[in-house]
């Protein structure tokens, strides 16, 4: 009896599949769930596709669309009653799932298999990376209380910092800013996992470097901390960064019908703002780690309109706070950041 694994279905079909993380729906995760774009929130200042046609970005390619493709099936050599088992093994084929053969697809490969074949095995890698670790944590991470208050809405938070790191390492700039509502969910102490992560950050929003200017970064801020003292997922977490916040002074940010950002018109509530350590120049050009949809509008931002795209990690938030977590900080999650670090003061 010979045991004989089958050719991956994706390599049979020729297709150039890009390794990435496995699609949420068919993971049973809440991976990359579509956000709403800044035009479909009723933003007309620019568009996220007019933003990453800016020089110096180079937006990720995209597979062309396999409109239900016949799989070119490659049986086992040899007597089928000489086979014990054959193997399929997906390599994770159902990634994005209108970019390639997808479920219906596999699932025909694998009726015509069993057509020929007593026992076929089909085998996912994904089932395998959702579960890798990334690193450890000892204490749990909490940016929503058992009350669920989103803490991270309304102050500094550990767990949205520890992100807002990651996007500042990634693009070695100095500073980062990411909403308060990128981040969704507690990080629990133990194993830290591929999964874990991509709860935590289920965007996938492309982390891109930027040069703004002071008065952007002051906008920015005061826009970010003008729905207080509710909640808001546009309250800004941030990295190289420092910042007081009166709640006395009453907002004077002057907003649209969808909550984004067109002025201040009075005192700023934002103040004693440092960047890099330093006090921060209205004039001066910074550089400044974000996300594409924040950079583009996205919660309300959209006072960067003018601003320059200079880089991009080519990588979504998830895969930059993974990175930093196994690379920066040796696949051990400071306790720290299970408080804040002191960049938000009242």
């Amino acid at each position: 009896m010979k045991l004989q694994r089958m050719p991956e279905p994706s390599r049979r079909l020729g297709l150039t599949q890009r390794p990435r993380q496995e699609s949420p729906k068919e993971q049973g995760l809440t991976q990359c769930p579509r956000q709403e774009s800044p035009k479909e929130q009723g933003l007309t200042q620019h568009s996220r596709q007019q933003s990453l046609k800016k020089p110096g970005l180079t937006q990720r390619p995209r597979q062309e669309s396999l409109k239900k493709p016949e799989p070119t099936l490659n049986y086992p050599a040899g007597n089928p009653e000489e086979v014990a088992a054959v193997i399929l093994h997906t390599n994770d084929v159902h990634v994005g799932l209108e970019e390639n053969i997808g479920y219906d697809g596999l699932a025909l490969y694998k009726k015509e298999v069993e057509a020929l074949y007593d026992h076929v095995l089909l085998v996912d890698a994904g089932d395998a990376i959702q579960g890798a670790a990334i690193g450890d944590l000892s204490v749990d991470l909490i940016k929503r209380d058992e009350n669920g208050n989103d803490l991270s809405r309304t102050g500094e938070n550990g767990l949205c910092e520890l992100a807002a790191d990651a996007f500042r390492s990634a693009g070695k700039t100095q500073a980062a800013l990411i909403g308060a509502g990128t981040v969704r969910t507690n990080l629990e102490s133990g194993e830290v996992t591929y999964k874990d992560v991509v709860d935590i950050l289920p965007y996938c929003n492309e982390v891109i470097m930027t040069e703004v200017s002071g008065q952007m970064l002051l906008d920015a801020l005061e826009f970010g901390v003008s729905f207080l003292p509710d909640e808001a997922g546009a309250f800004p977490q941030v990295s190289g960064i420092t910042f007081r916040i009166n709640k006395d002074i009453a907002s004077s940010v002057r907003i649209n019908g969808k909550k984004q950002f067109l002025s201040v018109d009075g005192e700023y509530r934002v103040s004693d703002v440092k960047v890099d350590g330093k006090d921060l120049d209205p004039e001066a050009i910074y550089t400044l780690a974000i996300s594409d949809y924040l950079f583009t509008g996205g919660d309300g931002y959209t006072m960067f309109e003018d601003a320059k795209i200079i880089s991009s990690t080519k990588l979504p938030d998830n895969e930059v706070v993974m990175k930093y977590i196994e690379e920066d900080l040796n696949g051990v999650i400071p306790e720290k950041y299970a408080g804040p670090q002191g960049r938000v003061l009242d």
